[in-house]
């Protein structure tokens, strides 16, 4: 039964129709709701009681079996109801579905990692989508010239060529587009055979990857090794570990300068991170805990930093209580002790 003369029952009115795999009830409560199954049936029919605001009293009305399981597993017909508004108000304009097909072609670009075959399925995905909302090129001009410019520009130029001179070779055509999908449909074929057949190409693309990755690689290494532009942080021609302005910081504030400048904090070099160095964590300046004296805050670490002198200076600094060298004193005098003063 139709659904406008079902609303006109009673509540609780419900008809059925069924041919042997599938069962449709139509039941007329709140408003008329359709159901389908494959094993269920309106039977055993039971009731369900109701509180309808115009009669303002309680009252029992049938409720076929299917509908029951319904409210019982899916959440009821309230439910679904909620869900499919939704989904009409969110997706049921095709305006605004027409627009996204639209603007997703216009949004492609040309793109050489992309194959023909993608190309191909992704552009005929929108003009399909289009072609069921009632937006079909043919038999307009206009909207299929529109469309073939769009696709025209995101093919390599070899290919585009070879449309052009199918173009010039035929007569017009009331339906480029569609003859434009199956020029491209042959080309990504052709496309995939010789990828097939020659594996030169698989090799190609991973030693172009490898050449990139060397690129790369090398600009670390001048950046790093570069003569005259050693030191990472004041660009003069001496180590990290050897700069003043590195030394004068904190030990904060080095940390801040190695994370800034990506050093390593085993070695104070750029190019590698602190787990890939190579140097021995047994190196006088690599601490127990494998980091650069100059950034460990290890006490011990620290008082041997205070101890040396900084720029590879093998020189000791003099110690405070130490008096100076008199000049009247003979050369060959020998000193026991750097701390006995003169008697006076």
């Amino acid at each position: 039964m139709e659904r406008n003369k079902v609303a006109k029952k009673q509540r609780g009115f419900f008809d059925y129709k069924n041919d042997g795999n599938v069962y449709v009830r139509r039941w007329n409560d709140s408003s008329v709701v359709t159901l389908a199954s494959n094993h269920l049936t309106h039977l055993p029919v039971g009731k369900t009681k109701h509180y309808p605001k115009k009669l303002k009293k309680r009252m029992e009305v049938y409720m076929p079996h299917i509908v029951k399981n319904y409210n019982e597993s899916m959440g009821g017909v309230d439910t679904m109801d909620k869900i499919l508004s939704t989904l009409v108000s969110r997706f049921g304009n095709p305006k605004r579905v027409i627009e996204h097909h639209i603007q997703a072609i216009a949004d492609l670009r040309p793109n050489r990692d992309r194959t023909l075959r993608e190309l191909h399925d992704e552009l005929v995905t929108h003009v399909r989508s289009l072609r069921a909302l009632n937006r079909d090129t043919l038999g307009n001009q206009f909207a299929s010239d529109i469309i073939l410019t769009l696709c025209k520009r995101l093919l390599p130029k070899k290919i585009l060529s070879l449309w052009e001179d199918k173009i010039l070779e035929s007569e017009e055509d009331p339906n480029e587009v569609e003859t434009f999908f199956v020029f491209l449909h042959k080309q990504a074929e052709i496309e995939e055979r010789v990828r097939q057949d020659n594996p030169k190409y698989g090799r190609q693309d991973r030693v172009e990857i490898k050449e990139k990755q060397h690129r790369r690689f090398n600009k670390v290494l001048s950046t790093s090794v570069a003569p005259g532009n050693r030191c990472s942080i004041c660009r003069e021609n001496h180590h990290v570990e050897e700069c003043p302005l590195f030394l004068k910081a904190t030990r904060p504030e080095r940390w801040t300068l190695a994370k800034k400048y990506r050093l390593c904090f085993r070695c104070l070099r750029q190019g590698h991170r602190s787990t890939d160095c190579k140097r021995s964590h047994n190196s006088r300046n690599v601490t127990s805990v494998r980091l650069h004296r100059l950034l460990s805050e290890d006490e011990n670490v620290q008082a041997a930093e205070e101890n040396c002198t900084p720029h590879g200076d093998e020189r000791s600094e003099k110690s405070p209580e130490t008096t100076p060298t008199d000049v009247s004193e003979p050369t060959n005098a020998v000193r026991v002790c750097a701390n006995i003063t003169k008697d006076t």
